[in-house]
């Protein structure tokens, strides 16, 4: 596929019906995740990357079933033949001190870890939290991940329950600086597999 070809799913985690994590002042993973998601499309756009996205606003056109709502999506990827699908994500945990970014694939050795570790890289170099590296299949498996066909990655962007973290994703500037860092990883990506 040449680079006018070379297409892009991004999926902003969760939406409509489901919230995701929700910080404790009433912001929402959905939305930030929505904000990055559509900041990434706009670089990659510039670029002559087709983009397509599984939700472009709060609206979500499955039903409020999380199997169905994960299927849908990976057909989204599937349907548009996609190179690469790219979730964003926001953690959260009940221990407020745990922080960091994180980005995961299938399988180390593959162009989905070397897409992982691109962008997780770019994240990191934000210095905005601390590297909890890559992770994989054998940590969890995540079926936006298991069920698409293409080069999959899955990223999360720091922990909605830690203050640091949450100060900075919830913030304007932030889901900017996320956004650029993750399209920035994909162009990386994309050159080194074009050498």
């Amino acid at each position: 596929k040449d680079s006018s070809q070379f297409v892009v799913c991004i999926d902003p985690g969760h939406g409509g019906y489901d919230v995701g994590a929700k910080r404790f002042m009433g912001v929402f993973e959905k939305d930030i995740t929505l904000n990055v998601a559509i900041t990434v499309g706009k670089i990659l756009e510039k670029k002559n990357i087709k983009v397509i996205y599984t939700r472009t606003s709060d609206v979500v056109m499955w039903p409020s079933n999380e199997k169905e709502d994960l299927r849908k999506r990976i057909d989204v990827s599937n349907k548009a033949n996609a190179n690469l699908f790219i979730s964003i994500h926001c953690n959260a945990d009940s221990n407020r001190s745990l922080k960091g970014i994180e980005t995961w694939c299938r399988f180390t050795n593959t162009d989905g870890e070397k897409l992982a570790r691109n962008i997780q890289n770019e994240l990191v170099f934000n210095n905005y939290s601390q590297d909890r590296g890559l992770k994989y299949e054998s940590n969890g498996s995540l079926a936006v991940l298991k069920l698409n066909k293409s080069v999959s990655a899955l990223v999360e962007l720091g922990f909605l329950s830690n203050n640091a973290d949450s100060k900075f994703i919830t913030s304007e500037s932030g889901q900017e600086k996320c956004g650029q860092a993750i399209a920035k990883g994909i162009l990386n990506y994309k050159l080194d597999a074009n050498k």
